[in-house]
């Protein structure tokens, strides 16, 4: 699952040597978010990686992912959705799990074509918290998310909320014990 864009922006983050380069690459893919694959100045970063024949949607996916990813470049390698990095950050946040859980469901409601407004403010909460993100795997399910199935939204909520009873099962497995010895 891996991509050769996805690889590149790693390694511009990764890699002290190109860090003039990094600044200048993710300066312009962070402006370009307001409007992916429109920004001339962004093709010279995402084009190189454009699979030859791919569809207009997936070179969409591809700016937006980039855009993303230079927002907050912070990769992981763990093999989950963005609904376990919203888990992540639920775990860390300290309030406002309600309005966390509002924003996660209008991200699921979205349309792929308001999906970048949804994801920009997604991304700054991640960021805020510094939750990591699959950025592989980001790419390969924004690809597919206008898919009649709808299998990608419900993978993101299956495990959002499975993570969300499995902590409420807990609560109430430790509040039964602590009745129980009272």
């Amino acid at each position: 699952m891996s991509d050769l864009l996805i690889n590149r922006l790693i390694e511009l983050e990764n890699n002290p040597s190109l860090v003039s380069e990094r600044n200048t690459a993710f300066a312009r893919l962070r402006r370009g978010l307001s409007h992916p694959g429109l920004r001339y100045d962004t093709f010279h970063y995402v084009e190189p990686f454009v699979p030859e024949g791919c569809s207009e949607t997936e070179r969409l996916c591809r700016y937006l992912v980039a855009g993303l990813f230079a927002f907050h470049p912070l990769h992981t390698d763990q093999a989950w959705s963005l609904g376990r990095s919203f888990t992540e950050l639920r775990h860390r946040r300290k309030s406002g799990a309600a309005s966390l859980e509002r924003r996660f469901s209008a991200l699921l409601d979205a349309h792929l074509d308001d999906a970048p407004n949804h994801l920009r403010h997604a991304f700054a909460l991640l960021k805020a918290e510094s939750v990591p993100v699959n950025y592989h795997r980001l790419l390969t399910d924004l690809t597919h998310w206008s898919r009649e199935d709808r299998r990608v939204q419900l993978r993101w909520a299956r495990d959002y909320w499975r993570d969300a009873n499995a902590q409420a099962q807990r609560q109430v497995a430790a509040t039964t014990s602590t009745e129980t010895e009272a």
